[in-house]
């Protein structure tokens, strides 16, 4: 989905984000106004929905070393909660027409990752994804969630919220996780976007860095 796919791994975070919450109480309206608005995937469905299409492409990649990193746990128990808890704020920014959300076009979004496999993993969402939440708000404008941000760009956070659209930072730039990187760049231990590592290369034991 709209800058939640990027470098997102079950050992990684989702989006950034400044605070928010689903009301459980709303049903069925929750994805907001426009085209799509309250057909197909609702903004309650989303979290299960990115989560076992997430799962079933980590399965695909890393086959059986998921329990053998991680006995006795499985990628839906380690990742759903995390999904439901990073996309919550988003409904807020639906309704205050910060994002519009087609939930018709989800699916779609969620068939292009999957058929993405695992490279999918180091690259920015399809176009699919971006048509099925787009952010409004613009450059260098007040935000509090990566989807907020229109075109490519995301919610930049200092040392309080709220913070500013900015590009997705090049090889070298300051990150707080694979989601402020470019497309191919990844988020390293050090705060900074850089490559992922090659085929020959030193890796950390159970950690996606290739």
């Amino acid at each position: 989905l709209s800058r939640l796919i990027p470098g997102v791994l079950v050992l990684g975070s989702l989006a950034a984000a400044c605070g928010g919450s689903i009301d459980s109480g709303s049903k069925g309206n929750t994805g907001g106004e426009g085209a799509g608005a309250e057909t197909g995937i609702t903004v309650e469905e989303l979290p299960v929905k990115y989560a076992e299409t997430i799962c079933e492409v980590f399965s695909s990649c890393v086959g059986d070393l998921w329990q053998v990193f991680r006995p006795g746990e499985t990628c839906m128990k380690n990742f759903q909660p995390r999904a439901e808890e990073e996309l919550a704020p988003l409904a807020d920014s639906i309704k205050a027409g910060r994002v519009k959300y087609d939930g018709s076009k989800v699916q779609g979004c969620l068939d292009d990752v999957l058929a993405r496999g695992c490279q999918g993993f180091n690259d920015r969402e399809p176009a699919s994804c971006q048509a099925a939440i787009e952010g409004t708000v613009a450059q260098g404008a007040d935000c509090t969630l990566d989807e907020e941000c229109a075109g490519d760009a995301y919610c930049k956070l200092g040392d309080s919220c709220p913070g500013k659209c900015a590009p997705y930072e090049s090889a070298g730039g300051a990150c707080l996780s694979n989601d402020n990187c470019k497309s191919g760049l990844k988020c390293d231990d050090n705060g900074h976007c850089v490559p992922p590592g090659q085929e020959g290369e030193d890796c950390e034991q159970g950690e996606a860095k290739c």
